[in-house]
C-alpha cells in the first residue's frame, strides 16, 4: 500500500529499500497533504507505489545497516 511517511528515523531507509511512499516533514502540513493528494489523485503514482509494495525483498537482516 502507497504510504506517506514522516523523514525521521526508520521511515527513511524502509523507504529506501522498498520505494512505496513519500517521505515528509511532519511538522509541515502542506507537505503532509500535498503528499496524500498526489498519492490518491495520480494513478500512475498509487500503481507504481502499490507494485513497489508487493514486491518479494530479502529477509530483514539483510538490509539493517545500510
Amino acid at each position: 500500500m502507497p504510504t506517506v511517511a514522516t523523514k525521521n528515523g526508520g521511515p527513511v531507509d524502509i523507504m529506501a529499500t522498498l520505494h512505496h511512499g513519500l517521505l515528509v516533514d511532519p511538522t509541515n502540513s502542506s507537505e503532509v497533504a500535498d503528499a496524500l493528494l498526489k498519492i490518491l489523485t495520480n494513478g500512475e503514482t498509487w500503481d507504481e507505489m502499490s507494485r513497489n509494495g508487493a514486491r518479494p525483498r530479502p529477509p530483514r537482516a539483510a538490509w539493517v545497516g545500510r
